[in-house]
């Protein structure tokens, strides 16, 4: 079985509804490098690093994981990996499918391609296509996904969405 392609953009794994209201309806909620869950703030402490957009909880992870080794990388992943984000699959016919950013009904599997972002997780047919995601400004693949940065997605655009 092949690995699938993947890329996390950032370590938001879902939304918590901001009860006071106090400057938006939802808030981020990442987990940490350390292995920590918390509330993203606006001032919240950002380390760019293998692609991926680290939001951290402390100072302390952001030393941390500037020192970071692969074993630590690998244990961070299983982490993330571990967390049933909102996906973009859904049933047609009996089978699991998704709708690629390339307009391609394709079936998803445990080896297919994947894309990670805001507590999102987006199926790509391919690599191209997921190189394509990535490469697009964040504006542009809001658009993609047809629906603001953090809010739900377009339910026309994904019919079935769930949580897998």
């Amino acid at each position: 079985d092949a690995l699938p392609i993947y890329a996390i953009l950032n370590n938001v794994v879902k939304w918590e509804s901001n009860v006071a209201k106090t400057d938006s309806f939802y808030r981020p909620i990442a987990l940490c490098y350390c292995g920590t869950e918390f509330t993203v703030k606006d001032e919240a402490l950002k380390v760019d690093r293998n692609r991926t957009t680290y939001l951290l909880c402390s100072e302390e992870c952001r030393s941390r994981i500037e020192k970071a080794t692969a074993e630590e990388d690998a244990t961070w992943l299983r982490r993330y990996s571990a967390y049933k984000l909102i996906d973009d699959t859904y049933d047609f016919n009996g089978r699991r499918v998704a709708n690629c950013i390339c307009a391609l009904r394709f079936p998803v599997t445990e080896s297919s391609n994947w894309v990670a972002e805001n507590g999102f997780k987006l199926h790509v047919c391919s690599d191209e296509c997921c190189h394509k995601y990535c490469e697009t400004e964040p504006s542009g693949r809001s658009m993609i996904l047809g629906r603001p940065m953090g809010g739900n997605p377009h339910p026309k655009k994904f019919p079935g969405v769930s949580r897998r």
